[in-house]
């Protein structure tokens, strides 16, 4: 027993020791480490200042899950004042250094806003990070930027251009996009729906999409016969 606790005191010796290094060092694993037992009070007290610290040192040299962190911090206003500047300041740095899935909410709050009075809502502030996604095969940055150019921009061409490439990716919701557009045409062209061939890329399409989930290519391939 006594053991036990000699080695509990060393290890929260090593620990302090780690931690005192950890403060004085720019090493992004080891702040961001830290910064998560600050965060939780995992072996040290619980210090929501120190952990703030931490990440935004980390995130600075490099660690895109301490920039994410940050993020949601300052989104859920968890243990810190909600703060919505400083969710997408540190999203962005988030999505900067690799992080996709910070990229996605980004995406989405200038597509649509933040929240019903649409807070942050800049769609074509959406654009760039939307086609850096897409440059890695996200078949949702494919689709976001064809309903860009299909609802905002009345750019029927490019948002073809886009489903396309989307419902290459097996997104049911471009594939069910393309039916629709096989079936009535498209605006702006020299597109003919009627004949054979659109009619069954138009089914194509659609059963593939209903396939895949979307309830609405069911409706639409029942009505095209």
């Amino acid at each position: 027993v006594a053991q036990q606790w000699l080695d509990k005191l060393n290890e929260g010796y090593q620990l302090r020791e780690e931690e005192m290094n950890a403060l004085n060092d720019d090493n992004p694993e080891k702040l961001y480490y830290f910064a998560e037992k600050y965060r939780i009070g995992s072996g040290v007290e619980k210090d929501i200042g120190k952990a703030l610290d931490c990440y935004r040192r980390a995130a600075e040299a490099g660690s895109a899950p301490a920039a994410r962190m940050l993020g949601i911090m300052y989104s859920n206003g968890t243990d810190v004042e909600k703060d919505f500047s400083k969710e997408m300041e540190w999203h962005t740095k988030a999505f900067e250094l690799g992080n996709n899935e910070c990229g996605r909410n980004l995406a989405r709050i200038y597509m649509y806003g933040a929240d019903a009075a649409g807070s942050g809502k800049d769609p074509d502030k959406a654009v760039p990070i939307l086609r850096q996604m897409a440059e890695i095969g996200s078949a949702y940055a494919m689709t976001e930027l064809a309903r860009y150019y299909d609802v905002i921009k009345n750019d029927p061409v490019m948002a073809y251009e886009w489903y396309l490439r989307a419902a290459a990716q097996d997104d049911a919701y471009a594939q069910c996009e393309l039916g629709d557009i096989f079936t009535y045409g498209l605006s702006d062209s020299d597109y003919n729906p009627l004949i054979a061939e659109n009619r069954d890329l138009a089914k194509a399409f659609l059963t593939r999409a209903s396939e895949n989930g979307y309830p609405r290519a069911a409706d639409l391939l029942a009505n095209l016969g």
